[in-house]
């Protein structure tokens, strides 16, 4: 770099895509010379939703590795790695270990429990959740919990009952009937 006489180097290139060269090479948006100098040891790796067996092991592989890192002694609840297993992944082992730096670096427990994952996977599967980590309810409960918290999300997303009414496909009358109801009753533990 910077100079003026031809340097002999050797060098092995490692290329990573998502696309499918050969289909682009077939259709002329993608060199042939350069595919073909590429292709030389094509390793198909298929995407992390399709290896969910996977997805414990490298948790907890990250998790280690961030715990020596940042000294400390995170450990991931069986909810919580069953959450993550369960997530399609969409940026794939990036992500995954994003997502665990994240709950290493920004939850205050030791023990990093379904809650402590972002909404997304909450969202994605509310059923992940094991029942030694939620309080004894019956299971009309648990519908009135879980829907109050949906109803609370979508006011809090969309600015008001009426606009979260509309967006739910909810009355405004039954929504504010659903959030109210749980006020004044009291909740044993």
């Amino acid at each position: 770099m910077g100079g003026n006489r031809p340097v002999k180097i050797a060098a092995r290139v490692i290329a990573a895509t998502h696309q499918d060269l050969e289909d682009m090479v077939n259709r002329g948006t993608f060199r042939s010379d350069l595919y073909f100098r590429l292709n030389v040891v094509p390793i198909h790796i298929p995407p992390l939703a399709q290896r969910r067996e996977e997805i414990a092991p490298l948790a907890t592989f990250f998790l280690d590795r961030f715990n020596k890192q940042f000294r400390t002694q995170k450990k991931m609840s069986r909810s919580a790695l069953n959450a993550l297993s369960a997530y399609d992944f969409p940026g794939n082992v990036r992500e995954l270990e994003n997502l665990t730096q994240r709950l290493v670096t920004m939850t205050e427990a030791d023990l990093n429990r379904f809650e402590d994952l972002p909404e997304i996977l909450s969202i994605a599967h509310p059923g992940s959740t094991t029942p030694d980590e939620l309080p004894v309810q019956s299971h009309r409960e648990a519908i009135r919990h879980a829907e109050e918290k949906m109803i609370r999300k979508a006011v809090a997303q969309y600015g008001s009952q009426r606009k979260a009414a509309r967006a739910l496909g909810l009355s405004q009358s039954t929504l504010s009937r659903k959030l109210s109801r749980r006020k004044g009753r009291i909740v044993h533990h």
